[in-house]
């Protein structure tokens, strides 16, 4: 943060994305949050092998989080359904910008069901669609 507190002249943070959630990484969130600034963890449930977490992983996380005064950020997608339609795609030869939408339909879904799972936790929680 140091090395952009000169150049920003706006309110700003950092948040840290999330790839690997198992009790170390768990246990290391409130010390992120309490004494190095990082409140905010982004989780990703598309991108498969790479970014992907599932929903249980996201679920222990929110909770974890929530109760030390951090917040998730989630990107709720249905990777692996996703993914099968990118090879789709790709095998029919789709392969243009305007394609690149068309293996997305599943965000109204996914959205439902990460607010269950931030209602399981707690009463209180933030959504915003994309869409």
């Amino acid at each position: 943060m140091a090395a952009a507190a000169p150049q920003c002249c706006v309110d700003y943070a950092f948040h840290v994305i999330l790839t690997d959630i198992n009790p170390g990484s768990l246990a290391e969130l409130p010390d992120l949050i309490n004494n190095d600034g990082v409140s905010r963890f982004k989780l990703y449930m598309a991108y498969p092998g790479v970014l992907m977490v599932d929903a249980a992983d996201s679920f222990r996380t929110m909770r974890h989080t929530g109760d030390h005064g951090g917040m998730v950020n989630l990107h709720a997608e249905n990777g692996v359904v996703i993914q099968a339609l990118i090879e789709e795609a790709l095998e029919q030869g789709n392969t243009s910008p305007k394609s690149h939408q068309n293996p997305y339909p599943q965000r109204r879904e996914m959205t439902g069901k990460v607010l269950l799972l931030g209602v399981w936790h707690s009463d209180s929680v933030l959504c915003r669609a994309d869409d």
